[in-house]
């Protein structure tokens, strides 16, 4: 009898085992499933704000630029005889930086009130996952007020009069929307707004490089 006990225990744990194993397996297949899932409509995410930003960034410059359309007069009451010297188009590129710095100024002080209306106005409490957001969104403002902000300023050397008084404007204007709809998206609809920036900063830098290495080194 406590042979055939021992038996019927020993089944009895094997079976418990066994539903174990599968009961873990079918929570692994779950959460993969899971995974994939997110990961999809994170992707289908990226590259519907990608296509949009591109398609947007795209009419504005065409608009902008070209005179045959609605012949804006972006660059307000510059002229090109205005910035006939290389410190005059200096001037003229420092001064809409104001736009990038306000955004920045503006992002930080949002980490500010983050901080200052929760427990987080202690860095050392432990909180510091209250202004998380806030922090990411200054950081990535920081990131690429600095890259637009020095390849506007290499452009100066690079980029004749004519298109540098439309250049300039369009892409803080494209940094000032970028930084809106950024922070308004952020986490999950923040590429619209990565875009605006990231594009115009991209373009500029290989323009810049490109010119570089071309008067310097071909």
């Amino acid at each position: 009898m406590a042979s055939k006990e021992t038996k019927s225990d020993e089944k009895t744990e094997t079976n418990d085992k066994k539903e174990e194993v599968s009961t873990s397996d079918g929570i692994k297949e779950v959460e993969q499933s899971v995974k994939v899932d997110t990961l999809a409509n994170a992707w289908k995410r990226i590259t519907l704000g990608s296509m949009f930003a591109i398609i947007s960034i795209a009419l504005l410059s065409i608009v902008v630029i070209d005179d045959n359309y609605l012949n804006f007069n972006i660059s307000g009451k510059i002229t090109v005889f205005e910035l006939s010297n290389y410190w005059h188009k200096m001037e003229f590129v420092l001064c809409h930086q104001i736009v990038g710095l306000t955004c920045l100024l503006v992002s930080m002080y949002y980490v500010c009130l983050k901080r200052g209306t929760s427990a987080a106005v202690d860095p050392l409490s432990g909180h510091e996952d209250i202004p998380l957001k806030a922090k990411n969104i200054m950081t990535n403002t920081l990131e690429q007020f600095l890259m637009s902000a020095f390849a506007q300023i290499i452009s100066v050397s690079f980029i004749e009069v004519k298109l540098l008084i439309k250049i300039i404007p369009i892409v803080n204007l494209l940094f000032l929307i970028g930084r809106l709809t950024f922070w308004l998206g952020y986490p999950k609809y923040r590429t619209f707004g990565f875009m605006c920036t990231t594009i115009p900063n991209t373009l500029l830098i290989t323009y810049n490089l490109f010119k570089f290495l071309e008067n310097f080194y071909f």
